[in-house]
């Protein structure tokens, strides 16, 4: 899934770089890597992060120092700017001020040091950071597979230094402007497409402003009928899990809600073979995503999938049962079946074998990581050892969260 991504962004990025009016005004690249967070130093934002409620952002981090219109010192229309005064410059959070005030998220950061940050001290990967140094653009975009981007801008005149740095301001990234047959045909290339927990994706069809998903669900405790009547925010959960930052198909629903269209689900149970349809009108997926999805409900559409479909064997030692968040913790749950052997090694320093558990880019819960950090979450590591009474625990504050996602390979 994390491959399709790379391809379709990619692509997209290579047809519009000929294209883009940005290209001819202020030259720009897009570099992928696998981490944001291990490429370079996201120490500089202080922990500040993007898509999270105003309410949330004074809990965290206390009333801004200014809040002002962005259009007054920007030209940008549709902001509120409210602005921290951190070590070394000034951090800008971008509302959207067109929203009702219990809607209103931190839409992405901008960040103006007092002084230019030396190149080689921001981009921490020295491939990364040659080719920067050696090229001629003066912006660029700096993206991971789990929906993150940088942009900074370089000194034209002194390419060792940066002279701002922007944190997931996606709105003039050529793929949210592609089109639905573009992504169509991108997505098409790689179908059958599998879905985490969830089941393949068999088929991706627009026509006539609908876009119909054919999924085939796995049916581990519950047939596909049950399974919605058990989750009635199946249809809206899995669209989160396609379309947010570092889903399968990320900005699809500007695409639709710029076409004024609906989605509709087909799923057919792997096992019963029953099928059964949904449909998610314009007005819902407007309510879901026109006003920036909160991580909040990004991390709680993907605890409703995994209920779904726990408690589900990984591998032969290894079974996830539920995946919870309560209050300001993150709790997985696990049942292991290892040898005395392996649980006492495990035992000897737990909390750093759950650290490598999540620092895998190809395990799926590491984007839960992502979003517990973003959420401000504790992570409550659980695992039950298979015909005992024994249970391992550990918690990871958000420091230790921090410090996993610059790890994470």
């Amino acid at each position: 899934m994390k491959r399709l991504i790379f391809i379709f962004a990619t692509g997209v990025f290579l047809i519009a770089c000929s294209t883009s009016p940005l290209q001819l005004l202020d030259p720009t690249d897009y570099l992928s890597v696998n981490n944001v967070f291990s490429s370079t130093d996201m120490s500089v934002f202080e922990g500040f992060v993007d898509k999270i409620p105003v309410n949330r952002l004074y809990k965290i981090y206390g009333t801004p120092d200014t809040i002002y219109d962005a259009y007054e010192s920007t030209g940008e229309k549709g902001y509120d700017i409210y602005e921290y005064i951190i070590d070394g410059g000034r951090l800008d959070c971008y509302v959207n001020n067109t929203t009702n005030v219990n809607s209103k998220n931190v839409e992405f950061l901008y960040y103006e040091p007092n002084n230019e940050i030396p190149l080689d001290s921001f981009i921490i990967d020295k491939d990364l950071c040659e080719v920067v140094k050696n090229d001629e653009c003066n912006v660029y975009y700096i993206g991971d597979s789990f929906g993150n981007f940088i942009r900074i801008r370089v000194n034209s005149y002194n390419r060792n230094k940066i002279l701002n740095i922007a944190y997931n301001d996606c709105r003039l990234l050529p793929m949210k402007s592609a089109t639905i047959k573009e992504i169509s045909e991108d997505v098409r290339k790689e179908l059958p497409i599998h879905l985490a927990d969830i089941g393949v994706l068999k088929n991706f069809d627009f026509s006539n402003k609908h876009l119909t998903l054919d999924i085939e669900i796995n049916e581990n405790n519950y047939q596909v009928n049950q399974l919605l009547q058990n989750t009635p925010t199946l249809c809206e959960d899995i669209s989160i899990f396609l379309m947010c930052d570092g889903g399968l198909i990320p900005f699809l629903d500007d695409v639709l809600l710029n076409k004024e269209a609906s989605l509709k689900f087909n799923f057919v149970g792997k096992k019963s073979k029953k099928k059964v349809s949904k449909s998610l009108s314009l007005d819902i997926l407007k309510k879901i995503f026109l006003h920036q999805l909160s991580n909040e409900r990004n991390i709680l559409a993907q605890i409703n999938i995994n209920k779904c479909f726990s408690p589900h064997r990984l591998n032969d030692w290894l079974e996830s049962n539920n995946i919870s968040v309560n209050n300001d913790t993150l709790t997985m749950s696990w049942t292991l079946s290892l040898s005395e052997k392996d649980l006492s090694l495990i035992k000897q320093n737990y909390k750093k074998w759950a650290m490598g558990m999540l620092s895998d880019v190809d395990n799926p819960d590491t984007k839960l990581v992502y979003l517990a950090y973003k959420c401000d979450y504790y992570i409550k590591y659980h695992c039950k050892i298979k015909g005992t009474d024994e249970d391992l625990i550990t918690y990871l504050d958000p420091d230790d969260i921090f410090l996993l996602l610059t790890n994470i390979r």
